[in-house]
């Protein structure tokens, strides 16, 4: 399977919804631009959650590209909120899986995104502090024109 998430550069648009701690639904807009360096690839997103009061995440990871034949390589990403994560992204069939840590180890993140077309991959995951989850989303991916 040929995955284009990652892989091509461009800018990607997000859709869908947020759950909280408590499992109340927001919706969730956002975009994400990959671009590419010789050495690394770049993910800068920015996803807005409209609650009682829109929130404003960003996420910038730095993506050691994947080998030649490899089905895995790291990230590193720096959250306002929770510091520096480190993660792994693992390539299966017609699925890439990410799973993380906080520099701390309090808080950890596992994500999937299913690639249903060439400019399309559905995207579901969730954050806990190891005891709980702080947050889930059920995301639809589409590549610009």
């Amino acid at each position: 399977m040929r995955h284009t998430f990652l892989f091509q550069e461009g800018l990607w648009l997000a859709d869908g919804s947020y759950f909280d701690e408590t499992n109340r639904s927001f919706p969730f807009t956002g975009r994400t631009e990959v671009t590419h360096s010789e050495n690394l690839w770049f993910l800068n997103g920015r996803m807005e959650i409209l609650a009682e009061k829109t929130i404003s995440i960003e996420n910038n990871y730095m993506i050691t590209p994947f080998r030649e034949g490899s089905d895995m390589t790291s990230w590193e990403s720096e959250n306002p909120a929770l510091g520096i994560l480190r993660g792994r992204f693992y390539l299966v069939d017609d699925s890439i899986l990410s799973t993380c840590v906080s520099g701390s180890g309090a808080y950890a993140g596992t994500e999937f995104l299913l690639k249903k077309g060439e400019s399309n991959y559905l995207n579901r995951g969730v954050f806990t502090d190891g005891t709980r989850r702080l947050s889930s989303w059920v995301v639809e991916l589409k590549k610009a024109t």
